[in-house]
């Protein structure tokens, strides 16, 4: 009996230590905690954002080129872009601009519907070009946004060409297959694939054409089915949807 009520205190003196030593980490981690919230919550020194304010302002100098051209603004609040501008940076007649204030600085960005959803159209390139096995594109009204599938590197961020403009101007899909005599649009002017069959389907949202989304094909004999086309047809109907 002796020996049972000594081994009972034992085995009680070793829960009570373990206990004790558990609460005892529990409080260390939750004082680690406090402490990186506290760092967190931390607010740099006033000097320091100055710094990185400066330095970002003068990186900014830099990209932005002087044109030396002042324009005054009339009773309205109007100020006109010289033509010289608008011409350069593909500015046309009723193209939404972006405006951007910083202190006594006013910028204007052209804005691009398309680009804003930026994840968005990612994936949703990748999906049609995994789906359809040909290369699929996406473009604003500017430029070729996201381009996904094998010869993607000729497309990404290059200006498209004067033909694609006219095709989304008149907001009308276009199919054209070499196989069968059809004429091919060069997506870019300086674009090196060779496409043998290609869709052009605008992205129509309010009236309004916000861009297009494209099947090419580099393959000999390619021929662009029924069914790639539905798909790019639905896949501008998606695109559109997101502003509606």
């Amino acid at each position: 009996m002796i020996a049972d009520r000594q081994t009972g205190k034992r085995v009680r003196a070793r829960f009570l230590h373990g206990r004790a030593l558990l609460s005892e980490t529990i409080k260390r981690a939750k004082n680690k905690k406090k402490g990186k919230k506290r760092n967190k919550n931390k607010k740099l020194p006033h000097t320091f954002i100055e710094k990185r304010r400066e330095k970002f302002r003068q990186r900014r100098e830099e990209k932005m080129k002087a044109t030396g051209i002042v324009r005054r603004i009339d009773e309205l609040g109007r100020v006109v872009i010289p033509k010289e501008i608008r011409r350069t940076l593909r500015i046309k007649d009723g193209d939404p601009l972006e405006i951007f204030t910083d202190r006594d600085e006013l910028m204007l960005k052209k804005y691009s519907p398309i680009a804003t959803l930026e994840k968005f159209s990612e994936g949703t390139t990748k999906s049609l070009s995994d789906l359809s096995g040909c290369l699929a594109v996406i473009c604003d009204t500017d430029e070729i946004l996201y381009a996904s599938g094998d010869g993607r590197k000729d497309f990404a961020k290059k200006a498209i060409s004067s033909q694609l403009e006219r095709i989304m101007k008149d907001r009308r899909s276009y199919v054209a297959n070499r196989a069968e005599g059809g004429d091919i649009v060069p997506l870019t002017d300086d674009a090196q694939m060779q496409i043998t069959a290609q869709i052009i389907v605008p992205i129509v949202a309010g009236g309004d054409c916000l861009g297009a989304v494209s099947l090419l094909s580099g393959e000999e004999g390619a021929r662009m089915e029924a069914g790639a086309v539905k798909l790019c047809r639905l896949t501008a109907d998606i695109l559109a949807n997101q502003f509606v």
